[in-house]
């Protein structure tokens, strides 16, 4: 990960202090070197040096500091985890702002202003572990949502020296094991080509028995099983801890964090959201394979994340032909093919 690349995790409120994270969080630098309990950038917050805390004084939470930790924490510091965009921390590793919020606290108005203070900080990835249940019935409110949504999909990375023209939001699928989708996947007036949707397979590859699924999923990653605590994801949590958690939250972060190194490898004014969603989803490996014998074929997206392949250069040079092609069987309604798949460039 490289530091001109920032993303914004839309989640309760980072342990910024945390070792394995402290080295990789954004900082407002007028803020950081002003006055305590003063606005000093003007910007109408007070004391915004890592983000913005939305929830007013609630302290660190460890949903948010969990995400976190998935996308950056540092790199081979001989302590905790290993982000997947973390780097070294000194001058590698990608920026996390925190934009917290509880829905327990906020309004969908606060939700909004995080993502419009994003986009004019310099974000470029929004991260959100979270969708609304029932928002059908909320389409008043909601629509402010939306709004700023697509504020941030069209205004971040409008900046000189930007590594990408545009924002690219990430979102979880959720959790309730259901195909029919929630806030923000089913709102027909919302812009779907900058917007990547996250469902959870285990270890095994097979659906995390949590997960939604569907038509709408874009790519599946990892976010563990709920057997034991020991199959879900381990990372960062508050007062410098580690631990497990599962869901398709921790699913989430996985894409935005090889979104991230996507943008740091490939990152020029040109590149937009739609390149590297494309990239992704084009470069993620077979997730139907694990699902034989359940009704999820179809319906986990592209395939399951694959960091390797999504960084990996095209050569341009084809497959060598194959040389053992041949019919097996044909009958009124189809023709059977085989042939041994042939070895590429790479």
């Amino acid at each position: 990960g490289k530091r001109n690349v920032v993303v914004a995790v839309m989640d309760s409120w980072i342990d910024y202090t945390h070792p394995d994270l402290a080295p990789n969080m954004w900082v407002n630098e007028i803020e950081a070197n002003g006055q305590p309990g003063v606005d000093d950038d003007g910007n109408g917050y007070v004391d915004d040096i890592h983000g913005l805390n939305l929830s007013g004084q609630q302290p660190f939470d460890n949903h948010g500091t969990h995400v976190a930790g998935t996308i950056a924490a540092v790199n081979n510091n001989g302590i905790g985890v290993c982000g997947i965009a973390g780097g070294n921390g000194v001058d590698s590793g990608v920026w996390i702002m925190s934009i917290g919020y509880l829905f327990a606290v906020n309004t969908y108005d606060d939700v909004a202003r995080g993502y419009v203070y994003a986009a004019d900080n310099g974000a470029i990835i929004s991260s959100n572990s979270w969708e609304i249940q029932g928002w059908g019935n909320k389409m008043d409110t909601v629509s402010v949502l939306r709004e700023a949504i697509v504020y941030f999909m069209e205004n971040a990375g409008q900046y000189e020296q930007s590594p990408m023209n545009g924002g690219l939001v990430v979102f979880a699928a959720g959790n309730d094991n259901k195909e029919t989708p929630e806030y923000p996947f089913g709102d027909p007036e919302l812009p779907k080509e900058n917007l990547i949707t996250v469902a959870s397979v285990a270890s095994t590859g097979m659906r995390s028995t949590f997960s939604n699924y569907g038509s709408w999923i874009d790519i599946s990653a990892p976010g563990g099983e709920k057997v034991n605590k020991e199959n879900g994801v381990y990372s960062t949590i508050t007062n410098n801890g580690y631990g497990f958690m599962n869901g398709t939250s921790m699913a989430c972060p996985h894409v935005s964090g090889v979104a991230a190194l996507v943008v740091s490898k490939f990152a020029s004014p040109s590149l937009t959201p739609v390149e590297v969603k494309r990239r992704l989803l084009r470069s993620s490996a077979e997730v139907d394979k694990y699902q034989a014998g359940y009704p999820y074929r179809s319906k986990l997206g592209a395939g399951i994340l694959d960091a390797y392949a999504a960084l990996s250069d095209d050569t341009g040079i084809a497959p060598d032909c194959p040389t053992d092609f041949k019919v097996t069987s044909v009958n009124d309604s189809c023709a059977v093919f085989t042939w041994k798949v042939p070895t590429d460039a790479k």
